[in-house]
């Protein structure tokens, strides 16, 4: 489910989990992405309210959403979970969902953790919304790189 939107200023990176998920802002113009908190998930549904409250707070224009998939781009048993989480959120907040392979964000985001303080800095609350940061980078470089080969094209 990708909507189009000329270019969103900020938006909201999810990391769903069927147990948590991980929250981070993305600024669009700075070109840059922080993680923000995780919220607890009932079979990958989060309370609505909280998220209602980040919206409220963030003002996003679009979501970054994270999709699992296996490494060779194949669904897996969550990914129908996920893409039904997408539709869920597009009814609750009308605001257009981009979805991003999450690949390997979760185990990215654990390295990167390790490597600015070891594994005292790996915290699963920590992890989950930092993947949604990377996730959020992940969009911010392919958006980039698509609409400089719009550009290129349109010449």
């Amino acid at each position: 489910m990708t909507t189009t939107l000329k270019t969103p200023r900020r938006v909201l990176g999810l990391d769903w989990g069927m147990k948590r998920m991980g929250v981070a802002l993305g600024d669009c113009i700075l070109d840059q992405a922080t993680p923000l908190q995780t919220i607890k998930t009932k079979s990958g549904v989060p309370d609505w309210k909280i998220l209602a409250k980040l919206l409220d707070e963030w003002h996003p224009d679009a979501f970054i959403v994270g999709i699992p998939k296996k490494m060779n781009g194949e669904d897996l048993y969550t990914t129908a979970l996920a893409k039904q989480f997408c539709t869920l959120l597009k009814k609750q907040f009308q605001l257009p969902i981009y979805e991003v392979d999450e690949g390997l964000s979760t185990i990215e985001a654990r390295q990167q953790l390790f490597d600015m303080g070891g594994y005292r800095k790996i915290q699963s609350s920590e992890v989950d919304s930092y993947a949604a940061k990377l996730l959020i980078e992940q969009w911010l470089f392919d958006h980039k790189i698509n609409h400089r080969i719009s550009e290129k094209n349109s010449v």
